[in-house]
């Protein structure tokens, strides 16, 4: 477990080393990510609630992708892809530590969806969505009730935010930033980072373990 610990952190070290000269640009879709989020700064929404105030620089490293491309992401890809919504507070608490975990490990694009619309819907997209999910979902407490006659522990739902490590098609691991819905102190985003280091770094552990052949 040691000499294991040791390779992952070294292939960590080895990465951001090698991609310390990774900046930024600001794109249509960086741009519309920002104008996305910092557009609800000071609204309140239906129940009064004031959303927190976010400030995310125009050159970042969201891209969006369409509902097609998501399944073909999970089924196919490599990399970062986040789930959030920019009405969630929990999304609006965790982007600070998401985007310094990122700057962090020069994590060049993370992958941007938005489910809400397929959720609601329970689309076929989204039912794919979660077949590939599944066992890194929660069970769905919203639409049914455990104390239904009818209700399924297998059904599960996708919550926001999540953040998914993707390799060649392999789901390895994911964080849910779902302990903070207000502006973290320096200590809660420190620990944030760390728990998207955690996940990023059983990812890195995994593809030094694959060695070509995965």
């Amino acid at each position: 477990k040691m000499k294991k610990l040791v390779i992952v952190l070294l292939l960590v070290v080895l990465l951001v080393g090698c991609n310390n000269n990774i900046v930024w640009e600001k794109t249509e879709d960086s741009l519309k990510f920002k104008e996305e989020y910092e557009n609800l700064n000071g609204e309140k929404n239906s129940s009064g609630y004031e959303y927190l105030n976010v400030e995310i620089p125009g050159a970042n490293p969201f891209k969006y992708l369409t509902t097609e491309e998501v399944v073909e992401f999970l089924e196919e890809g490599t990399g970062v892809i986040y789930f959030g919504m920019p009405t969630c507070p929990y999304c609006r608490s965790t982007l600070e530590a998401l985007l310094e975990f990122a700057k962090q490990n020069n994590i060049k694009t993370i992958y941007y969806y938005n489910p809400q619309k397929i959720r609601d819907e329970n689309t076929v997209e989204y039912q794919k969505i979660v077949e590939i999910l599944h066992y890194f979902l929660p069970v769905d407490k919203v639409t049914q009730n455990e104390d239904d006659i009818d209700f399924d522990p297998n059904k599960k739902r996708l919550l926001v935010p999540d953040v998914y490590f993707v390799y060649q098609g392999e789901v390895i691991s994911h964080y849910s930033a779902v302990d903070h819905r207000t502006k973290l102190t320096e200590d809660e985003l420190q620990e944030e980072v760390r728990k998207y280091q955690s996940a990023y770094e059983d990812y890195i552990a995994y593809q030094s373990t694959c060695n070509g052949s995965c």
